[in-house]
């Protein structure tokens, strides 16, 4: 595609002459004869460059560029020609935005050399941008995507934090179970060893109380009747029955004898007496 020169001067000779020459090297070339016909043609088609004069009616050429600037494409370069150059009018147009400065009348060599350096370093910057841009969509997707993968490495590291303290806690709980079924453990080996001394206790003892209602039977035939100590033998006997039926209690609880319930009457357990504690 071509690209468009815009010319901007008041003289029709000056416009036709630079028109021609520079259809001549390969340019589309828009003519306006003001400022605010210049204007209207940025409005209407992109320019890749603007010739602009700097005595006009109206509107001069450093106004003119004023205006245009907002509009035109932020790199399009712009080159004034005037036939009453100064260094004072040069430094004023590069303050505000210009390119560069030829003097009139035109040397159409120097004028195609600042032309065409115009425009290359417009495109340079041009495309330098389009670059910075690019990399900074590039970065920002880049960006974007180092911040999804922080929060899915922080969504995952979360949830394996939890399920870390999950597991802890079931070790903590179950080393506290095993603490307690230890415990447990001990006590039941400590009752264990408990019972198998009661039940040693109690059999001896159980056989010492055998004795004793033996020797109880012995006294009651030996006495005769109507003895008064007879019955002081009974009340002996009487107790040793009760001392046995605790060696059978003391046995069941160690296990060494099978336990039998049964019906006891609790007014007679309650009455019973020695005579021993009546005396």
């Amino acid at each position: 595609m071509k690209k468009c020169i815009l010319v901007v001067d008041d003289d029709p000779r000056i416009r036709r002459m630079l028109a021609a020459r520079l259809q001549k090297l390969g340019y589309d070339v828009a003519l306006a004869e003001s400022g605010k016909h210049a204007i209207e043609i940025i409005k209407a088609q992109p320019i890749a460059l603007v010739l602009l004069d700097q005595r006009m009616q109206e509107m001069d050429g450093i106004e003119t560029y004023k205006n245009i600037r907002p509009l035109a494409e932020p790199y399009m370069p712009m080159i004034m020609l005037t036939a009453h150059g100064s260094i004072k009018l040069a430094l004023a147009f590069l303050q505000v935005g210009g390119v560069d400065f030829e003097e009139k009348p035109v040397d159409f060599t120097i004028l195609q050399i600042k032309i065409e350096r115009a425009i290359q370093s417009s495109e340079k910057i041009r495309r330098e941008v389009m670059q910075r841009k690019n990399a900074e969509v590039s970065l920002k997707i880049a960006h974007d995507e180092l911040e999804k993968r922080v929060r899915e490495r922080t969504a995952d590291l979360l949830m394996a934090n939890d399920k870390l303290k999950k597991q802890m806690a079931a070790r903590k709980q179950a080393e506290k179970d095993l603490k307690q079924k230890e415990v447990e453990l001990r006590h039941a080996h400590k009752m264990e060893s408990i019972g198998r001394l009661a039940g040693g206790i109690s059999h001896d003892f159980n056989n010492i109380l055998t004795a004793i209602l033996g020797y109880c039977e012995f006294l009651k035939n030996d006495l005769p009747a109507g003895d008064q100590k007879k019955n002081d033998v009974k009340e002996i006997a009487k107790a040793a029955e009760r001392a046995s039926a605790l060696t059978r209690q003391l046995l069941a609880y160690s296990r060494r004898q099978a336990m039998l319930p049964k019906v006891i009457d609790l007014n007679a357990a309650k009455g019973y007496r020695p005579q021993c504690c009546c005396r």
